[in-house]
């Protein structure tokens, strides 16, 4: 199937449109059925901005108002065949940041206002051919970005650009030399405060924070001190970030993988509830809707499986919100994911034994349901996702 553009009317026009959805433009109108692949989809004034191929100058940036004329490439950044695979959109004030390489310097960090003329590298941070591969774009008070990125020096670090001076600069070689930090999870806390997953080389990967600062940049706690707790799915709820963690394999000493908060001290890092008491429960895909915060969680009692949790961040208050396996207890789970909070619901996909994998919906209480069996054949889904 030839895959092109095609915007749903409403992004443009703000409102639904009886859900109709047409062909704007055949970017790649060979003979062939090779699509244009368009991908990074990003609104800017009254464009969208995203990567596609037209076949004959590769994988650039492009730009369309919806309409057939108003879709139209904004540069080759990679002159003639080549591509220059833009990727990692990011939008800050009246610029589009993103990652690409113009066959010269290797993929750098770009950005573009939506004219050929002020679509420019802002910095090459491993110069030459090399490559720095920025990418986890953090907008921090539309005033600057956080990023990693590779000098060729330092490994890949925690970076940031000024996007009113374009200064960028490394915040904080974390593993010192050239070795990576593995940083992840990049969470705006408050301020010019982000928190995230980093290995200095020597505790293993951990939870961390920096406001912007060699100095400022510290880790929080060292929740696992005899390898990695490995944080993941940070997530901000008022003042509290709550993820996921492992202090150690489950014994009389430790909790494994389970649901953990903190304020950003060491004392104030903290589990949440063992889970599961026997091993690990791994939440997972943690979002924040209303007073409490969403995530996957087998219990390990072998009655719900892997089914959808809430928590207000107390022991007690995290419970179970649904099991929808079948009528009956299943024992292997729905397994919630691709969370999407919109307004007072939480939307995700699950799997039951009637419906297979579906689109289901919470707005919080005990009970979550299917919003609409796509594929009504029994026990089998329509695997909706992303």
């Amino acid at each position: 199937m030839k895959i092109n553009l095609l915007i749903w009317l409403f992004v443009f026009f703000g409102s639904h449109v009886s859900g109709q959805i047409s062909l704007v433009r055949d970017i790649n109108n060979g003979a062939s059925t090779t699509g244009s692949y368009p991908n990074d989809l990003t609104v800017l004034g009254g464009f969208v901005y995203y990567s596609a191929s037209d076949g004959v100058t590769g994988t650039e940036l492009w730009r369309s108002n919806g309409t057939a004329l108003g879709t139209t490439q904004v540069k080759d950044i990679n002159p003639g065949d080549g591509s220059s695979s833009p990727t990692q959109f990011t939008l800050i004030g009246s610029f589009i940041y993103f990652r690409a390489s113009d066959g010269d310097n290797g993929a750098e960090l770009w950005r573009t206002d939506g004219t050929k003329a002020g679509t420019i590298m802002v910095a090459d941070i491993n110069p030459g051919i090399n490559s720095s591969s920025p990418g986890q774009f953090k907008v921090i008070n539309s005033t600057t970005i956080y990023f990693t990125s590779n000098n060729g020096t330092n490994g890949t670090e925690l970076w940031k650009t000024d996007v009113t001076t374009k200064a960028t600069s490394m915040v904080a070689d974390i593993n010192v030399g050239p070795s990576n930090s593995s940083l992840q999870y990049i969470l705006l806390v408050s301020g010019t405060t982000v928190y995230f997953a980093a290995n200095d080389g020597s505790s293993g990967q951990e939870l961390w924070k920096s406001d912007g600062t060699a100095i400022g940049t510290v880790r929080i706690k060292d929740i696992n001190t005899t390898g990695s707790s490995n944080p993941a799915y940070l997530t901000l709820l008022g003042s509290t970030v709550y993820f996921a963690a492992s202090d150690g394999a489950e014994d009389v000493s430790h909790d494994g993988n389970e649901l953990w908060s903190t304020n950003g001290t060491s004392a104030g890092t903290q589990i949440v509830l063992d889970i599961n008491p026997t091993t690990d429960s791994y939440p997972t895909g943690i979002v924040a809707m209303g007073s409490s915060i969403y995530f996957s969680a087998d219990d390990g009692t072998g009655t719900y499986g892997n089914e959808l949790w809430a928590s207000n961040g107390t022991a007690i208050g995290t419970q179970i919100v649904s099991e929808m396996s079948g009528v009956a207890p299943f024992p292997t789970g729905s397994y919630p994911s691709n969370f999407k909070v919109i307004g007072s619901n939480l939307y995700f996909t699950a799997t039951s034994n009637n419906n297979g994998t579906e689109l289901y919906r919470t707005t919080g209480g005990v009970g979550a349901h299917v919003l609409i069996n796509i594929n009504t054949a029994a026990g089998v889904g329509s695997y909706p996702y992303n």
